[in-house]
């Protein structure tokens, strides 16, 4: 038959259908952009509070772990010295041991990066800086040497405090190690780190421009940060009371704990707390929120511009689609031939399953039928009887059973759950517990071989 020619100009109909589609595919893309952006930024958000913000202070407090232990053990270093602590042993009256003890000394200080050393005996209260002079005599009335009783008195191998040091003009960050007995200790050595070479070296260790980097005591008292200014300070000056509160209640965990908290700006934050296994203060980490996930503008210009490509390239298409139609008769007829040829297909598949499965049912039909008594068998217990068995689906969950012995013979009707293949191989199942149990347990009481739980 031969198909009438038709303008294949859109009418009012199918622009109207083309703008009305256009409309669901914009909605559709912004929706699965906005939902996407929406699903990564959920994650993204989980991932930095369950993990990666615990990363970040794991990674910042091994750093000043190994800057602190360092120092320790470069002060342990000092206090363990055989030949220090012969001089100092001497009540520093050997010159050469003195010379040797100082060259030590120094040689520690400048080697590793320390701002100063030292070593204060406790049996004639002189204070020997790392270039071997004498800078001091410590007296228990002078309150600048306090320090050095309240080491004596801790009676602990190592110690760390921040003094000012009114003959080296600044602040520092003592390492003190005991020399000798720490019951009765023959000096105390250390070395000293300048709060300012410290301050500038924790800005290395910070993670993003405006992030504050605080070592603090349980208190919340702030013993070191990256700006000098922080120094002394308590962490309530700058942190809400309430946010405070709630971090300094659970610092005493020895575990590492996040809060998030909004400033007076309505910026997010992000407060990270991870204990020292060098000392017992808590490094305290504040990153804002936008800085530690930054990358989400660029996830979220990107899923933008994808949309809007993908948005556009999408409609174009559907519209030259729209215009090029075939005739719609013509495509009617088309995709009409196209569905009588799958429905033929269909219709042959289903016949050959249907065929395939009724050869299955046969063969389950002819095993179920094997293993119920046959009609000879049927024949020589019973004089007279009769038989009517007809499965729904050509097999069934009904069955029939008899088992005789020398004088007696047992017979059981019975149904068991299911229909068709289920039901079949319930009975296959539930003859073959009947004849064990017949054989196994009882054979001359049929209520007792009714109540088995087997058959239940």
């Amino acid at each position: 038959m031969e198909l009438n020619k038709y303008s294949l100009e859109p009418d009012s109909e199918v622009k109207k259908v083309t703008f009305f589609a256009s409309i669901i595919i914009i909605f559709s893309i912004l929706l699965v952009g906005l939902i996407s952006y929406v699903i990564t930024e959920k994650e993204v958000v989980y991932k930095l509070k369950n993990k990666d913000l615990a990363t970040i202070a794991d990674a910042i407090s091994s750093k000043i772990d190994s800057r602190i232990l360092r120092a320790k053990e470069t002060a342990l270093v000092l206090a363990q010295d055989p030949e220090s602590m012969q001089w100092v042993a001497s009540r520093e009256n050997d010159q050469r041991v003195q010379r040797n003890v100082m060259q030590r000394i120094s040689q520690l200080t400048n080697g590793m990066g320390y701002s100063n050393s030292f070593v204060v005996s406790a049996l004639t209260g002189h204070y020997w800086d790392e270039n071997g002079q004498l800078i001091d005599t410590m007296s228990p009335s002078d309150p600048d040497d306090q320090w050095f009783y309240d080491v004596l008195a801790a009676k602990q191998k190592v110690t760390m405090v921040i003094d000012y040091n009114e003959e080296r003009k600044n602040t520092f960050v003592f390492v003190n190690a005991l020399m000798g007995d720490v019951n009765h200790p023959l000096a105390v050595t250390g070395v000293g780190l300048s709060l300012e070479d410290i301050s500038q070296h924790f800005e290395t260790f910070k993670y993003g421009e405006n992030s504050d980097l605080w070592l603090i005591d349980q208190k919340g008292n702030i013993y070191l940060s990256d700006d000098l200014s922080y120094n002394g300070k308590n962490v309530i000056d700058f942190l809400p009371k309430e946010v405070t509160k709630a971090f300094l209640a659970g610092i005493d965990q020895e575990l590492s704990s996040t809060l998030e908290y909004k400033n007076n700006q309505g910026q997010l934050m992000d407060l990270i707390s991870y204990p020292l296994a060098s000392t017992d203060w808590t490094l305290l980490v504040q990153i804002p929120r936008n800085e530690t996930v930054a990358f989400l503008q660029t996830i979220k210009i990107n899923t933008l511009l994808a949309s809007i490509i993908t948005l556009i390239s999408i409609t174009l298409f559907f519209i030259f689609v729209s215009r090029k139609l075939a005739n719609p008769y013509k495509k009617a007829l088309q995709l009409n031939q196209q569905l009588e040829e799958q429905v033929a297909n269909r219709t042959l598949e289903l016949r050959e399953k249907n065929q395939k499965l009724l050869d299955s049912i046969d063969y389950a039909k002819r095993i179920q039928e094997s293993i119920l008594p046959s009609q000879d068998k049927l024949n020589t217990l019973f004089k007279d009887y009769f038989l009517l068995w007809k499965p729904r689906d050509l097999v069934g969950g009904d069955f029939y059973w008899s088992k005789r012995f020398d004088k007696e013979l047992l017979v059981a009707v019975g149904d068991c759950t299911g229909h068709g293949v289920p039901g079949a191989l319930m009975t296959m199942v539930t003859i073959s517990i009947l004849n064990q149990i017949v054989d196994e347990q009882t054979k001359n009481d049929p209520a007792q071989i009714a109540k088995t739980k087997c058959l239940y």
